[in-house]
C-alpha cells in the first residue's frame, strides 16, 4: 500500500484569534530519518488528545505529531471558540432519537471535562469561560424552532432557560432576536490560545514537528513509512487526525465534505461603546436555523461574526471572495448593533471544517496499524478532543463509557464523487441560505 497526500492546508495570516496573541513558540521541522511507535498526522484537538492519552498509557513509547503548517494556526484555531456541550439534532423531537441525542452530548461533555482539567493543570490562559451558550433566532419561525429544541432538552433533562425578546435584549445588548434558548454546560474560549497551551505542555515522550506535511504514506515490511519534505519516519502505528483534510487522504474522501467558513473580529469596544450595549457580560450565540450567523461578544469586549459557508473542496477563498465575506459580516454587525456605527473589523479570516451526510464522524481503523478520527460537524473543540481520547483507548483495547458511546456512532454515509458532489453541495448551501432570512 502506498498513497500520496496532494492537498495541504493553505492558511491565511489574518486570523484574529492568532494575531491578538503574542508570538508563538516555534517547533522544529522534521529533518532526517526517525523511528517512532506512533505518528499522529494533524496537530489539532484530536491529534493532541490522542497523543496525550497514549503518552500517559505508554510512557516509554515515542510519539510524534506532524503538522503541515504552523502549530496552533490551523483549523483548530480558526473556529468561533465554542466548546459545545449540548448539540442540537434539529427539527421536532423524536423519542426514537433521544438516546442518540444523549449519547452525542455525553461525548461532547467528556471532551469539555478533559479540556477543563488539562487547562487547570497546566494553567493555560485561553479565556476559558463556563458561561453556556445561546441559541437565538430573529425570524417569525424562530419560536417554533426554540420550542422544538426545548422539547429535546426537556426529554434529556438538560438545564436551560427559555428567553423572551426582552430577556435576550438585556443579556446580549441587542434587541434583534425574537426567540432564544440558553444552555448551561457549554464553554466559550479563545481557540488559538487553547491549542498553543495544549501543545506547549505535551508529555515528554511526545515530539511535535510543524511545517512537516505528510506527503506520502507507505507500508514497508510491516511498518508504516511517512515522508515529509525533508524527513522520514518509520513507525509501528499511524493516526490520521487531519479532520477536513481527511478528504485528501485515501480512502476517506467519499464520506466527508470540507466546508470553508469565514469570520471577522472587531477591535475591543471602548467603555462608551460597551455602555451603549448595556455593558453585558460575554456571551456566544448559535442560530436556531441552519446557516444562521454565529456571534460572540468576548471576554475582552470584541464582537465576532461568522455567517458564511462555501463549498470549494480544499481550495482557499480568493482575496475578492474574502472581501465579499467581510461585507456580509458588516451587514450582520450593523443589523444587530446599529448603535455601534463606528465599529469596524480588525481581522477577517477563513477556516475549514468537516461534515458528513448523516452528521456523524469517522472513527476506527482504516487498515492494519492505521487509525483515524475526524469529521465533527462543527463541534470540533469538545467532540474532536473526546474522539481523540477514545481513539487512543480503542487502539489500546481499553473499555470505558466514552469509547462505548463513540463506537455506537454509525459510519458516515457515502457521498457522490466530484463534480456531482460539487453540484449537490452548491445547491444545498444555496437552499439553506435562502431559508435563513433575518438570521443570516
Amino acid at each position: 500500500m502506498k498513497y500520496s497526500i496532494k492537498l495541504l492546508p493553505d492558511n491565511d495570516q489574518t486570523c484574529g484569534w492568532i494575531n491578538t496573541l503574542n508570538p508563538r513558540q516555534n517547533f522544529p521541522a522534521l529533518v532526517g530519518k526517525h523511528l517512532a511507535d506512533w505518528v499522529v498526522v494533524g496537530g489539532g484537538f484530536t491529534g493532541i488528545a490522542f497523543a496525550r492519552r497514549m503518552a500517559q498509557a505508554q510512557p516509554n513509547a515515542k510519539i510524534i505529531i506532524l503538522d503541515a503548517g504552523a502549530i496552533g494556526e490551523g483549523a483548530s484555531s480558526r473556529n468561533s471558540g465554542f466548546a459545545v456541550a449540548t448539540s442540537s439534532l434539529g427539527g421536532p423531537y423524536q423519542r426514537a432519537k433521544l438516546e442518540e441525542f444523549n449519547r452525542i452530548n455525553r461525548i461532547n461533555q467528556a471532551g469539555i471535562d478533559w479540556l477543563r482539567s488539562t487547562v487547570d493543570e497546566h494553567n493555560i490562559d485561553c479565556q476559558w469561560r463556563d458561561i453556556g451558550k445561546f441559541h437565538c433566532g430573529a425570524q417569525a419561525s424562530s419560536s417554533r424552532a426554540a420550542a422544538e429544541f426545548s422539547h429535546w432538552l426537556d426529554a434529556a433533562q438538560i438545564p436551560y432557560e427559555n428567553l423572551s425578546p426582552a430577556d435576550l435584549s438585556q443579556r446580549l445588548g441587542t434587541a434583534y432576536y425574537r426567540s432564544g434558548i440558553w444552555t448551561k454546560a457549554d464553554v466559550m474560549l479563545q481557540p488559538a490560545a487553547l491549542v498553543r497551551g495544549l501543545c506547549s505542555s505535551l508529555p515528554q515522550n511526545v515530539t511535535l514537528y510543524d511545517y512537516s506535511a505528510a506527503l506520502t504514506i507507505r507500508d514497508k515490511k510491516g511498518a508504516m513509512v511517512i515522508s515529509s519534505p525533508e524527513g522520514e519516519i518509520t513507525c509501528k502505528n499511524l493516526v490520521l487526525a487531519g479532520n477536513a483534510f481527511l478528504h485528501a487522504m485515501s480512502p476517506t474522501p467519499s464520506h466527508t465534505v470540507p466546508l470553508t467558513m469565514t469570520a471577522s473580529l472587531t477591535r475591543p469596544l471602548t467603555q462608551s461603546e460597551r455602555a451603549l450595549l448595556g455593558d453585558p457580560k460575554d456571551w456566544g450565540i448559535l442560530s436556531l436555523h441552519d446557516m444562521g450567523a454565529t456571534i460572540r461578544y468576548t471576554s475582552d469586549h470584541r464582537i465576532l461574526i461568522r455567517n458564511t459557508a462555501t463549498y470549494r473542496g480544499l481550495k482557499p477563498l480568493s482575496h475578492s471572495q474574502m472581501s465579499a465575506a467581510q461585507k456580509t459580516h458588516h451587514i450582520c454587525l450593523r443589523q444587530r448593533f446599529p448603535m455601534l456605527q463606528d465599529l469596524d473589523f480588525a481581522h477577517t479570516w477563513q477556516g475549514i471544517l468537516c461534515i458528513s451526510r448523516n452528521s456523524t464522524s469517522l472513527f476506527g481503523k482504516l487498515a492494519q496499524r492505521i487509525y483515524v478520527s475526524g469529521c465533527y460537524n462543527a463541534s470540533g473543540i469538545s467532540r474532536g478532543s473526546a474522539m481523540g481520547l477514545a481513539l487512543a483507548d480503542y487502539a489500546l483495547s481499553d473499555t470505558n463509557p466514552l469509547l462505548d458511546d463513540v463506537l455506537k456512532y454509525p459510519a458516515p454515509q457515502w457521498m457522490p464523487p466530484r463534480p456531482f458532489l460539487d453540484l449537490a453541495m452548491s445547491a444545498e448551501i444555496f437552499r439553506k441560505k435562502l431559508s435563513v432570512g433575518a438570521d443570516a
